[in-house]
């Protein structure tokens, strides 16, 4: 987190390729996981759909959340099915973050010198396009 927010800082880019989209919203924007205009749920749901692999088209996106192990038994979403709905209520926020969890509180801690630089503010209205051109380079 530090070592990005120097990059920002000393107007270096950081490579786009060290952080994927979901999570350049989720940290730099502070943009809800249930959507909303800064971030709708079809962008979120292309985003994790290329960066991490979830694809509804597949039969196996039809199962049981506790029969994928995204839940623990007992949990009251075990016998929900995973579904676009439950993508955005359940997985996103039980698998892709609270799981990464210690990493993105690690990140946002270094990114803001642990709240006292405020990059949601800098960045949470900006175009996501304009946002990634500023601090992220891309590769050719």
């Amino acid at each position: 987190g530090r070592l990005m927010l120097r990059s920002l800082l000393s107007k270096n880019p950081i490579s786009n390729t060290a952080m994927p989209s979901f999570y350049r919203n989720i940290i730099f924007r502070a943009c809800d996981l249930k959507g909303s205009h800064l971030y709708p749920r079809e962008k979120i749901y292309d985003d994790v759909k290329k960066e991490m692999g979830f694809d509804f088209d597949k039969d196996w996106m039809k199962c049981k959340l506790g029969d994928l192990g995204l839940v623990e038994d007992g949990d009251d979403c075990y016998n929900k099915k995973l579904t676009k709905e439950t993508f955005f209520t359940v997985l996103l926020q039980k698998q892709v973050v609270n799981e990464r969890s210690i990493a993105l509180s690690a990140l946002s801690i270094g990114l803001t010198l642990e709240s006292r630089v405020d990059i949601h503010g800098m960045f949470q209205f900006m175009p996501e396009e304009a946002f990634s051109k500023i601090i992220f380079a891309t590769t050719r």
